[in-house]
């Protein structure tokens, strides 16, 4: 009997060694999962914090894109009327130009008719 306590023994011994080791196995592998839960947690609330921020600044870049839009609208409506008037001060410098010709005209034909009439003057004195 002795060698049949003997196996029975070292068998023993061997599954103490084995459920030890599945023990220490289990204990590191649960460890190791729980440093990658927290690190997936950390993670994730520095994701949502990214997103967040992403999410805000998106918001601000489309109030400057608004903004922006609507600037560009009133430089173009400036562009515009500055056209308009423009065009308003061409019409309005031709009619002067027209207007001074006239006048100039006139005052040549007056000029013409004071040499006229001092010539005929000088003729019947």
């Amino acid at each position: 009997m002795q060698p049949e306590i003997q196996y029975n023994l070292n068998r023993n011994f061997e599954l103490r060694v084995v459920i030890l080791a599945l023990v220490v196995l289990l204990f590191f592998l649960g460890r190791y999962t729980q440093q990658k839960y927290e690190e997936n947690t950390s993670l994730k609330t520095s994701l949502e914090l990214l997103e967040s921020s992403i999410e805000q600044q998106k918001q601000k870049n489309q109030q400057r894109f608004d903004s922006l839009q609507q600037h560009i609208q009133q430089q173009e409506q400036f562009q515009l009327q500055l056209k308009d008037s423009l065009v308003l001060l061409g019409q309005q410098r031709l009619h002067l130009k027209t207007l001074s010709d006239e006048n100039k005209a006139a005052i040549h034909r007056i000029r013409d008719v004071d040499s006229l009439r001092a010539v005929v003057t000088k003729r019947y004195k």
